[in-house]
């Protein structure tokens, strides 16, 4: 984007030489304009910068010599400036204005935009986490920078069974991600584990709990992956995955 600077003119009033008494130095029909010059942003007037007389040929314009400018003086012509003079003057402002109130408007659009994803998404996580299903994938960490992924296998109203693959310490740290669990990895044994259905809903990081302050819960069951604190950082289902 180009950011021009320049000034401009545009004519007020039009008068021929002969109006103005000076057809024995300028031909009688010659038109001679008044003018107002003024400042512009992008083409876009600003504020006016001076007034002046000019001689319009074939159209171009040619400044009056001095002599020429001072008997025009001498006249003491008054010209009256039109009202939309006033109007271009204020036109950047208001266009300023205008353009940060549809920034502001869209900056709170977006963030509206957003905060109602994040609304949908953690409505979406809690469902799953109160009617779980099979093959339901729980991303899971603690705070010691372990990382591993849960494969839900069954159901039942008071636990659920996981299948969790078999790493050591040093395979859980750093993120882990689903795909190389359960799909392409084959070297990767998994082991099947019990988990209360309880504890699972109270280490997931819910929307009432999102903030930095939550600190997960303990899950016996996969001590064995996890040294801490666990917390259920996501559920996938389904097209869910990415």
């Amino acid at each position: 984007m180009y950011i021009v600077l320049g000034t401009g003119s545009f004519k007020v009033k039009e008068f021929t030489s002969a109006e103005l008494d000076l057809t024995e130095l300028i031909e009688g029909k010659t038109k001679i304009q008044y003018r107002q010059v003024y400042f512009h942003f992008c083409y876009i007037p600003i504020f006016g910068t001076s007034k002046r007389w000019v001689i319009v040929n074939n159209g171009k314009h040619f400044h009056l010599n001095r002599y020429q400018q001072g008997l025009i003086k001498e006249k003491k012509i008054v010209v009256k400036n039109p009202w939309y003079n006033h109007l271009k003057s204020y036109l950047f402002f208001v266009l300023i204005a205008l353009f940060l109130a549809g920034a502001g408007l869209l900056f709170l659009f977006e963030k509206y935009m957003s905060y109602r994803a994040e609304q949908r998404d953690q409505e979406l996580q809690t469902q799953f986490i109160n009617n779980p299903k099979a093959e339901d994938y729980y991303q899971c960490f603690d705070y010691n920078q372990h990382y591993v992924n849960l494969k839900l296998d069954s159901v039942t109203p008071k636990a659920l069974l996981f299948s969790i693959p078999v790493l050591d310490e040093q395979q859980t740290k750093g993120y882990v991600n689903i795909e190389r669990d359960y799909y392409y990895d084959t070297l990767h044994k998994t082991t099947q584990v019990w988990v209360d259905r309880s504890l699972i809903a109270k280490a997931h990081r819910s929307e009432d709990n999102y903030k930095y302050t939550f600190k997960g819960s303990k899950v016996p069951p996969l001590r064995s992956v996890l040294t801490g604190p666990m917390v259920v950082s996501r559920v996938r289902r389904g097209k869910d995955f990415y």
